[in-house]
């Protein structure tokens, strides 16, 4: 591999969010010449080789500490800077040294010490401090003692330049004030010598701290926020010039120079020029916007992946309640789109809670719920919130309504939004027709039918991308419909144009969601991570339900259903195999079973976790029909879980006891040693609240279970694909990535139970025309009842491992889900990427677009794969990598699949060497050979000849655990 390329981070947050006097600053342009001789200082190094990062949220996102090479947070901010650093990045504690905020956590203690006050700042609201005042110095050394106990390297001085204001106020006390300024960095320097020091500005006394000093950051050089007229601006042509000279003699002086300018978030175009423009001067840059929450837009432009979906309503009829994110519109039918396009979604019961007054820079829309119901009294305060965040450059996605029906706040949002039309309804249209319709968009998996409901007054912004149309008259009156459409600031689909709902409630798109979504989000053609593939090929895992165990077989007399699972699919199929039981049944507690059924069916589940292919996990102590009393699908249920006998009977469902109580169980009583279990699989109707997902993540354990994926020729919609998973409530529920027998087997009511053979049209449709998701191989022990649900179980193994598939465990599976919700990527260049998560997440997909990885440039990049319009591209399993695409790669040998974990000792021009083990035999692709080329292998201590392609692919059939040399691949050209 080639030599890696050291990638620099760095931090700046503070308490409360202010510029720093932008305004002010650019007033006060360097008051003096500097002219003191040219001293080094520790913080300097060259352009390029160092990023930093200002957020002034309290709550930083862990990964900016991974990026940057300095960070400057607020020493109460909730961070662990332990993993910074390991990587040698460096933290700065915030602190201000000429003001105290209006809400600074100190700002009582600075009172009760009697710490003397000048006035204070207009703008900023903020009490001006006596700089002269020696209480006020060994008030900020206390205050940096907070830092130092935390382990900051450093302490970033703001309001450096309140000494000018302080001056302007009170002339006579000019000279107090500035070498009281002086004074006190000085003497913090002295409290604390080995923590280094930036300052913001502070120009005017720069010249007296040579060798105190270790840098000084600069705000708004190029771009600017105007705070009069509250908008993105230039700064002068001739302010630029005359602070460039004067930045020059600072960086001159020895001192590191930090560059921030402010952008509008809608022109990264402009933020990615500015960077390179600071850059080219030498100095280091970010690009951010005025709250300094945390969006960077250049150099390292952060991608914001997230969305958030505003639902809820307060039907009166209870089986039309949405309370919880699963029963969504987006959840249902939308979320899978987005997150195949690269986005992960969060919920907000907007009926209920009131979003955030800052949304947090991981965001990059909002959807509004189709079946969102907004309380008359939250109307206004929520379209104020819509705009605030469109201007900040956050997508926003109207589905079905406009969602308002207040006149002047519905009315405001469309003027602010550049709808034209009233937006009125239209009763009783006539002449009612298609104006105009974009094929490929619309008529996706359903036609456009003119049905005269819900027809509004409404034309998209100037502009706008219109994929339909409508004319019609009402009141003697011609009007324009336009239901679908995506614009600048996002998009909106309407009813009844979203979608069609058959007779057996199934929906169809009426447009593609897909396309619609990538439009309205402006997606990029970036990486995306990819939940569906390891190592160039398809995930395939398996996992099943302990309903059932104990169940009498008709397939062989004698034996229970278990026993016909281990013997007839578990011994025979060599793939990971995730096998749960239900802890009351196999411990004899349910209501019918016999004397007896307990040994032997620990017996029974004991001979099933010791083999090497099963891992362990827990279907519950009583397996909960319903999780959460008051959910409305608990009508469906006559009871709340299995009924046990009066000796074990519990008044209600404890969940500590279903979900710690079992694991518990499992890991004393059945599992051998080295074994635990590791995945916890939800029962019944598969909605845990928040509370019981996260007693599974302070076990340890993953969670899965729930979503309906069913497309198949009997469902054929992608509004029968589920989501990857499911966040509420700060956890993350897994979905299983197919459903299980009980759909396909009509809930087993007979007599054919060979149903779940559709599961293999499913597989076939969730990898053409785009891989969905991976083969999931998922069911209940009722399939070891009868000899035909047993055959198709099998059928379903025998069709899954006759595919190139890569097995994994079920608990992988939901590591790489979880995964990609934490992945960050950020954008260096439209060819180079930085990539970080836990590792546990190792494939990117980007569109086949006449590129490919350049291994020389890459850092954790093992190799890439082509599928219908994709390349799949993996990494070796670190939390930090690095893409770099090329039109013309260099030829290095590359990984194009593997069924198997693979881990590479080496991987360079000249010689390829890795281990490789599975369950099975192992088959491995590599390319980026040399053509036509004789080598010679070694595999597990044998030599073997082989000879690549014309095209230097080699293709290897490997056994079950092997390790393999190429050498001389250079020779061999």
């Amino acid at each position: 591999m080639a030599s890696e390329t050291t990638i620099c981070r760095a931090v700046i947050s503070k308490p409360s969010p202010r510029s720093s006097h932008a305004a002010t600053f650019l007033k006060a342009v360097f008051l003096a010449q500097l002219g003191w001789p040219s001293l080094f200082c520790g913080g300097a190094q060259s352009a390029g080789s160092e990023y930093f990062y200002v957020d002034y949220s309290k709550a930083v996102n862990p990964a900016h500490l991974r990026l940057y090479d300095i960070s400057i947070i607020s020493p109460e901010a909730d961070v662990d800077l332990t993993e910074g650093h390991k990587l040698g990045h460096q933290f700065y504690s915030y602190l201000s040294i000429g003001e105290v905020a209006l809400g600074a956590s100190y700002r009582s203690k600075a009172i009760d010490r009697k710490i003397p006050f000048f006035g204070k700042n207009e703008f900023w609201q903020s009490d001006l401090v006596d700089l002269s005042h020696p209480d006020w110095t060994q008030f900020v050394i206390e205050l940096a003692g907070v830092a130092a106990q935390k382990h900051f390297d450093g302490f970033f001085l703001d309001t450096v330049d309140t000494v000018d204001l302080l001056i302007q106020k009170y002339p006579e006390k000019a000279e107090a004030f500035r070498w009281g300024l002086i004074g006190l960095i000085k003497k913090l320097k002295t409290a604390y010598p080995d923590k280094k020091i930036i300052i913001n500005r502070g120009l005017p006394v720069i010249e007296q701290l040579v060798g105190i000093v270790d840098g000084m950051l600069i705000e708004s050089v190029f771009q600017t926020f105007d705070s009069a007229k509250k908008t993105y601006a230039a700064v002068a042509p001739s302010v630029t010039e005359e602070l460039l000279r004067r930045i020059q003699k600072v960086k001159d002086a020895g001192f590191a120079i930090y560059i921030l300018d402010y952008v509008d978030p809608t022109k990264p175009a402009l933020a990615r020029e500015t960077a390179r423009r600071i850059e080219a001067l030498g100095y280091h840059a970010l690009i951010t916007t005025v709250d300094l929450q945390g969006r960077v837009l250049a150099p390292l432009a952060l991608k914001s992946r997230h969305l958030l979906a505003l639902f809820g309503n307060h039907s009166t009829n209870v089986a039309d309640i949405i309370n919880y994110p699963t029963d969504s519109f987006v959840a249902k039918s939308v979320q899978m789109a987005v997150e195949w396009l690269g986005y992960e979604v969060d919920y907000l019961n907007a009926a209920i809670d009131s979003p955030p007054a800052s949304l947090d820079a991981k965001y990059c829309g909002v959807i509004l719920d189709r079946d969102l119901e907004i309380p008359a009294d939250k109307e206004r305060d929520l379209v104020d919130w819509l705009l605030i965040q469109k201007d900040n450059g956050v997508k926003l996605i109207f589905l079905g309504e406009i969602h308002f029906n207040e006149e002047a706040a519905q009315s405001r949002l469309l003027k602010a939004l550049g709808v034209q039309g009233s937006g009125d309804f239209l009763p009783r249209p006539q002449n009612f027709r298609i104006q105009s319709l974009t094929e490929g968009m619309m008529n996706y998996e359903a036609k456009v039918r003119l049905r005269p409901q819900n027809l509004r007054d409404l034309q998209a912004p100037k502009g706008a991308q219109v994929y339909l149309s409508l004319a019609l008259t009402s009141h003697n009156k011609d009007y324009v419909f336009e239901p679908v459409f995506t614009t600048a600031w996002g998009g909106m689909a309407l009813s009844p144009f979203i979608d069609f709902q058959r007779p057996d409630f199934l929906e169809l798109w009426l447009f593609d969601p897909f396309q619609f979504f990538a439009a309205a989000l402006g997606a990029d053609q970036g990486p995306v991570p990819d939940t569906t593939t390891r190592d160039g090929l398809r995930v395939l895992y398996s996992h099943i339900d302990g309903d059932g165990f104990g169940n009498k077989s008709v397939v062989e007399t004698g034996k229970r259903s278990a026993e016909i699972i281990r013997d007839q699919v578990i011994k025979v199929y060599p793939i990971p195999i995730t096998f749960s039981i239900i802890e009351a049944e196999i411990r004899g507690r349910l209501v019918g079973q016999m004397p007896g059924d307990e040994e032997a069916l620990k017996k029974i589940a004991r001979s099933i976790f010791d083999l090497p292919n099963v891992q362990a996990g827990s279907h519950s102590y009583t397996h909960p029909f319903f999780w959460m009393e008051g959910d409305q699908t608990a009508v469906a249920y006559e009871g709340q879980n299995l009924v046990l006998s009066d000796a074990f009977r519990e008044a209600k469902v404890d969940l500590n006891r279903e979900i710690a109580g079992s694991v518990k169980f499992i890991d004393k009583e059945l599992l051998p040693p080295g074994k635990k279990v590791s995945v916890f699989l939800w029962s019944g109707n598969c909605r845990p609240p928040p509370e019981a997902i996260r007693l599974t993540r302070e076990l340890g354990i993953e969670n899965m279970n729930g979503g309906e994926t069913l497309i198949s020729a009997r469902y054929p919609s992608y509004t029968s694909v589920s989501p990857r998973a499911i966040s509420w409530g700060g956890e993350v529920q897994v979905y299983a990535a197919n459903q299980n027998e009980n759909e396909f087997n009509d809930n087993w009511q007979g007599p054919f139970y060979g149903g779940y053979i559709h599961t293999i049209e499913t597989f076939k449709r969730t990898e053409t025309p785009r891989r969905l998701k991976p083969m999931n191989i998922y069911y209940h022990l009722f399939c070891g009842d009868y000899p035909d649900a047993t055959k198709v179980v099998r059928e379903v193994y025998e069709f899954a491992l006759s595919q190139p598939a890569h097995a994994l465990t079920a608990a992988q599976y939901a590591e790489m889900v979880r995964d990609s919700r934490e992945t960050t990527i950020i954008k260096k260049s439209d060819q180079h990427w930085i990539l970080m998560n836990k590792g546990k997440l190792r494939t990117y997909r980007i569109a086949a677009r006449g590129v490919s990885p350049d291994l020389y440039a890459c850092r954790g990049i093992t190799g890439f794969n082509s599928g219908p319009g994709v390349m799949y591209v993996h990494t070796d399993g670190s939390p930090r990598v690095e893409l770099v695409l090329s039109p013309q790669p260099r030829r290095h040998p590359y990984l194009i699949s593997s069924s198997a974990e693979i881990c590479f000792q080496k991987l360079s021009a000249d010689q390829v060497v890795f281990t490789a083990a599975d369950l099975r035999p192992i088959t491995v692709e590599l390319g980026g050979l040399p053509a036509s080329a004789e080598l010679n292998i070694t595999i597990n201590k044998e030599h073997q000849p082989a000879q690549s392609t014309a095209e230097g692919h080699l293709t290897l059939a490997l056994p079950a655990d092997a390790s393999v040399s190429i050498p001389a691949l250079l020779s061999a050209r």
